[in-house]
């Protein structure tokens, strides 16, 4: 520690605590993480312990490192959030219905989950962790002290018991140096261990070691999980997965566990959704995950559907975690990816047919079917190539089918005709006419990694004048 520079950071001066406290900052978010279980709120969390070190550096004796300083606050910052009676919702008790609580229609779980808070880390936004354990005291290996399944072992822990467990055995700092950091004696740090210990040692699982990251092993595990899970191939989704391999999907409280259960869950899933577009694969917690993709039956936009995170144990998957969209930005996940042209194919013109609620003629040709007809081996380059080649469906099957699609999507309805539909197709229409299509960003103007990258977050910790 440069005297020089604690000097400048007590007198005032930002640029020199910011350089005084920066080199720490990744490992400080982490340990946020490890303690809360939760990204954003390991944010909020980092950000204070910012700020309250700015307004406490003048009581900073340097009687410890100003690392050890920073875990202090940033500890017990921590505690402060989990000691919120306001912060976690209210589930023990609460029954089991996946029907009444999501759109999807869910089989009966083997369980309710109890971290409903629980976010994935993203890889992008780690530090460099070493391969071994950080400090002669640690018990765990850096990538497995951040794999989900270890971050939601440690969020069953009692604040205090996660606290010494995190010093100790995730950190190495020794007993006396965890009593100082907490203001505890040294018999309370040996007890609280002793307790988490046991509850870890309950929860973890003896798997097989996954594969090395980017190894040729887990390349091609993840490209056999990507062609079944986009398909919705549930017997080959199956044949990847352990025998006790968990399903689970916070903030949803429901968990499935076993083969014919995780099989369950994917029939459903597979009757409701058919198949997934697209996969954009990045990594959290050290795992590999991907953003979810469906397609949009009206624009044929790419909408994110949620993040999943598998856990490898040899070659088979242990764990499929599915998470909510929150946390996208975080990944560099844009919320919408717009289809490149020719790739909006005539079977999204004809479900904007199937929903218009136009009355099928007699003998019609049903429009969910339509799109498989071959029209010419035409190539859509745009979406006015779009409706070009759905005029040409609509001589193939006039005979058959009197209200066509274009008439659904270029032409004005007749009073009697359903006004959702009506708006569909002038929708469309007009998209054709402009040739507007969506930019691939993120629509909501949240921005990935590089945007959030691009604010001052500096002048978050200094809001407040110091001594206020």
């Amino acid at each position: 520690m440069s005297e020089e520079l604690l000097g400048r950071a007590r007198a005032g001066d930002r640029d020199a605590f910011t350089r005084l406290v920066e080199p720490h900052r990744g490992e400080l978010h982490v340990h946020c993480y490890r303690m809360l279980g939760s990204l954003q709120d390991a944010e909020d969390a980092l950000q204070e312990t910012f700020l309250a070190a700015w307004l406490s550096i003048d009581g900073f004796e340097g009687r410890s490192s100003v690392r050890t300083w920073l875990y202090r606050i940033a500890t017990n910052r921590c505690l402060n959030v989990l000691r919120s009676t306001a912060r976690r919702p209210a589930v023990p008790g609460a029954p089991v219905q996946p029907a009444a609580a999501t759109t999807v229609s869910l089989p009966e779980p083997t369980g309710a989950g109890e971290v409903l808070w629980l976010q994935p880390f993203p890889d992008l936004m780690l530090p460099e962790l070493p391969d071994r354990a950080p400090g002669p005291e640690a018990r765990y290996e850096s990538r497995e002290a951040i794999s989900l399944a270890f971050i939601a072992a440690v969020q069953l822990l009692p604040p205090n018991q996660r606290a010494v467990l995190m010093l100790r055995d995730v950190l190495g700092y020794r007993a006396r140096e965890t009593a100082e950091i907490l203001g505890i004696t040294v018999d309370a740090v040996t007890s609280a261990l002793k307790r988490a210990r046991t509850t870890m040692d309950t929860a973890r699982t003896p798997d097989p070691p996954s594969p090395a990251p980017s190894s040729p092993g887990e390349r091609e595990l993840l490209e056999r999980f990507v062609s079944a899970f986009t398909e919705l191939d549930v017997d080959a989704l199956i044949a990847l997965m352990t025998d006790d391999a968990w399903v689970r999907m916070p903030p949803l409280p429901f968990e499935y566990r076993g083969s014919d259960a995780v099989r369950r869950f994917f029939s459903a899933i597979r009757a409701n959704f058919g198949r997934v577009d697209r996969m954009v694969p990045v990594r959290a917690n050290g795992q590999p995950a991907w953003g979810q993709y469906i397609r949009d039956q009206i624009t044929g936009d790419l909408h994110i559907a949620g993040i999943i995170v598998v856990g490898l144990a040899g070659d088979r998957i242990y764990e499929f975690t599915h998470f909510e969209t929150a946390v996208a930005p975080y990944f560099g996940l844009a919320r919408t990816l717009s289809v490149p042209p020719g790739q909006f194919v005539v079977a999204e013109v004809a479900e904007v047919a199937e929903t218009s609620g136009v009355e099928d003629q007699s003998g019609a040709v049903p429009p969910a079917h339509i799109g498989d007809l071959a029209i010419d081996d035409a190539v859509v380059t745009d979406v006015v190539g779009v409706m070009n080649a759905a005029f040409q469906l609509r001589e193939r099957v006039l005979d058959q089918w009197q209200t066509t699609v274009a008439e659904v999507v270029g032409h004005p309805f007749e009073s009697g005709a359903p006004a959702g539909g009506e708006a569909a197709g002038q929708r469309f229409l007009a998209r054709a006419e402009n040739g507007d299509r969506e930019p691939a960003t993120d629509v909501d103007g949240l921005g990935g990694p590089a945007a959030m990258g691009e604010r001052d977050e500096h002048d978050r910790w200094f809001e407040a004048d110091r001594g206020q």
